[in-house]
């Protein structure tokens, strides 16, 4: 074209020169994602609602889970809660000590204890929300942004979430990989 300086050739010459891009970042072809049925989704096991949510940045997917360090986190917060009741009972009993010189009633006494019984049993029931939680984690589930942030925060050793067609292929990568 003598306008704009573009080579006017035919179809034939233009099959003959076409190029090879390489992009910045994975891409989803339309066929393989919004397709009925979702190749992708089928491969994943999620639905097509799912599959965009993914693909379009709104949800992230749990890409990988490191088993090792989830047994570990389990461990860890067993643990924790179990070296947090025992200090919480040892300074019920220290404080028990404590007024037994002043004349404390029996009523203060079951007082504090009954606090005590309260505490512990809000302590377990906050460390088996927290190991089912652990335990639920599974690959290619998905996560809303909040979720990701908080979950990443507690225990983000544990397992590895992505966004957009990346997280798609890592994903599948996974699926493929050998066990």
């Amino acid at each position: 074209c003598d306008k704009c300086g573009v080579e006017v050739a035919r179809a034939k010459v233009r099959r003959e020169r076409m190029g090879h891009i390489e992009l910045a970042c994975p891409v989803s072809h339309i066929w393989f994602a919004k397709g009925i049925p979702s190749r992708l989704g089928l491969l994943l096991d999620l639905s097509l609602r799912n599959l965009e949510r993914v693909l379009y940045f709104s949800h992230y997917i749990i890409t990988s889970i490191d088993e090792e360090a989830r047994r570990e986190a389990i461990k860890q917060l067993e643990e924790g809660s179990s070296r947090e009741i025992a200090e919480r009972q040892s300074a019920v009993e220290a404080k028990i000590k404590e007024m037994e010189p002043k004349q404390a009633t029996v009523d203060e006494v079951n007082q504090l204890r009954r606090n005590f019984v309260e505490e512990k049993t809000q302590l377990e029931e906050q460390l088996t929300v927290d190991v089912e939680q652990l335990k639920d984690l599974r690959r290619c589930t998905l996560l809303t942004e909040d979720q990701y942030h908080e979950l990443k925060q507690k225990y983000g050793q544990v397992f590895e979430a992505g966004i957009g067609a990346e997280a798609i292929l890592q994903s599948n990568r996974e699926a493929q990989r050998p066990r």
